[in-house]
């Protein structure tokens, strides 16, 4: 079993209070990590350890994800 961040309770805390939901965008959680949304959309996208997003549109051309608070907390 992975151990769990030392921070990772404290910014789950945080990431509840700002947000006040449990899944946010590709853009939001690109926003909140300060990376592109492209480098999101690789890392839930790739084959080896992917980020867990939940697909939220069936068109293989614009791909809509949302990404738990507890994932984004765990990076």
């Amino acid at each position: 079993m992975a151990r769990e961040r030392p921070d990772y309770r404290e910014r789950l805390a945080y990431l509840r209070e700002k947000y006040n939901r449990s899944f946010l965008t590709v853009p939001e959680v690109a926003k909140e990590l300060g990376v592109c949304a492209r480098t999101i959309k690789a890392m839930i996208e790739r084959r080896c350890d992917p980020l867990p997003a939940v697909r939220m549109s069936t068109s293989k051309t614009n791909r809509r994800y949302l990404v738990s608070l507890e994932s984004i907390a765990k990076l």
